[in-house]
């Protein structure tokens, strides 16, 4: 499975017990959705390796404990403690507009409703009190805050997040950029 058709959902955060169960920890916001696939892929010496769940047990929204097929001890588990998680993008059920965002969705294009195409996301810029999304195309640049209220769609299969920003937003960001340029 090559890494550029697979999206990063989560980690492996510990081992739990003696007989090779695992605490996995996933990013988006519901666990349960990928607790029931069949397989999931952690990444091992830099390759996608595919492990099968045979049992699982949601903890809470992001946390699974989880039994791979034919990982028997708490030895084999231990070797897979902080391997990054990953699902190939056609098994991420479509467009989701809950999907938390995060620094993995840099080269994505952005869509408004009312003007279009926008540009691509260049940053991701997590913050205390609100995460941005740093956008830009040919020469414009926009922080367009992160929030559930304006994104309508993630598509991963795509790479596009369309998006319902209010009216004037945009155009916040462009009134000003020509007198912070002139800042000593």
């Amino acid at each position: 499975m090559d890494k550029s058709s697979c999206y990063r959902v989560g980690r492996i955060v510990k081992s739990f017990g003696y007989k090779g169960n695992l605490i996995l920890f996933f990013e988006m916001a519901r666990a349960d959705a990928f607790a029931t696939l069949p397989c999931i892929f952690a990444e091992i010496d830099g390759e996608l390796v595919p492990f099968f769940l045979e049992d699982y047990q949601i903890r809470d929204d992001h946390t699974v404990m989880v039994r791979f097929d034919d990982i028997v001890s708490d030895d084999q588990a231990k070797k897979l403690v902080s391997c990054d998680l990953y699902l190939p993008l056609e098994e991420i059920a479509g467009p989701d507009p809950s999907m938390r965002l995060d620094e993995q969705i840099a080269g994505y294009r952005v869509f408004d409703l009312e003007k279009g195409y926008i540009g691509t996301v260049q940053e991701y810029i997590s913050l205390k009190k609100q995460d941005l999304l740093k956008v830009g195309d040919q020469g414009n640049e926009f922080l367009i805050p992160a929030v559930e209220a304006y994104i309508l769609r993630v598509d991963n299969r795509s790479r596009e997040i369309h998006m319902d920003l209010p009216e004037g937003l945009l155009d916040l960001n462009t009134a000003g950029n020509d007198e912070l340029t002139g800042l000593p």
